[in-house]
């Protein structure tokens, strides 16, 4: 079995009777294999440092299967996000300053495209490269299911190859109200975000937030081009949502506004 990794899984899958192929996107692995006219796929989780082994039993896991017809040609892996807004937050929560800014980058799991290539493109299946928690974003009357993100900010962008599940998401986040605010949780509303890739690192464009205080709805600006760390990255896919400029959002809340609802799992 063919296995590939690291930033060679954003490829094609050559083709062939028997052939099988294993994908490695961090703790994911993707199978796929051809047999006569049709595509099997199947997936399982594993180790993210790759340790686990790639090889699995006809047991262990369940094949789709698609029937394409005449000659086999490849399937390719094409990263996407995840299909919900993801809730993220800060190992520590921090204070911002009244009129104050802060650069901060958030990494996101990503999901995985599975497309066939041949006379013409065909989806088969989607597939995110980690299972996250759901949770709540709102209140009683008005809010979102959305995927829940422990994994914090960080300030430095620290791009790392061996890591494409994950896509950095640049942040600028502006306190445009009257007093000082504690960042505790934020909600990053994924379809609204392009996606970048620099053949090392796959990035987001980056997201300038304007707080207004906490009964005002945030404004939201996505540049809608590569960030400034990587200015020479290539778009891989458009916003799921078509916007202008910006949009309005709620954006920030605070820990202890979902106690009670009984949906939030923070593991």
């Amino acid at each position: 079995m063919n296995t590939i990794s690291g930033k060679d899984v954003w490829g094609q899958c050559t083709p062939g009777e028997g052939n099988q192929t294993c994908f490695v996107i961090g703790a994911l692995r993707i199978f796929v294999r051809f047999v006569d006219s049709e595509v099997h796929v199947a997936h399982t989780y594993g180790s993210v440092t790759g340790e686990s082994p790639v090889q699995a039993s006809e047991e262990e896991i369940v094949w789709s299967r698609w029937v394409i017809g005449g000659e086999p040609s490849c399937v390719r892996l094409q990263p996407c996000f995840p299909d919900r807004a993801v809730v993220v937050r800060p190992d520590m929560p921090f204070h911002l300053p009244k009129g104050g800014h802060a650069k901060i980058y958030v990494r996101v799991p990503l999901w995985v495209n599975v497309i066939f290539q041949g006379q013409q493109e065909s989806l088969l299946t989607t597939i995110p490269t980690s299972v996250l928690s759901n949770t709540w974003f709102g209140n009683f009357e008005d809010g979102d299911l959305c995927y829940w993100l422990s994994s914090g900010f960080r300030q430095q962008d620290q791009a790392d190859e061996s890591r494409p599940d994950l896509v950095i998401c640049p942040l600028r986040v502006f306190n445009r109200s009257n007093d000082d605010f504690s960042v505790e949780k934020i909600c990053l509303r994924l379809d609204n975000y392009s996606l970048f890739y620099d053949n090392i690192q796959l990035w987001s464009d980056e997201i300038r937030i304007l707080y207004k205080g906490p009964e005002n709805i945030s404004q939201v600006k996505v540049v809608g081009k590569p960030p400034w760390e990587s200015p020479d990255a290539v778009l891989v896919s458009k916003p799921k949502k078509e916007i202008r400029n910006s949009f309005a959002a709620t954006t920030f809340a605070s820990l202890k506004e979902l106690s009670g609802l009984g949906m939030q799992s923070q593991g």
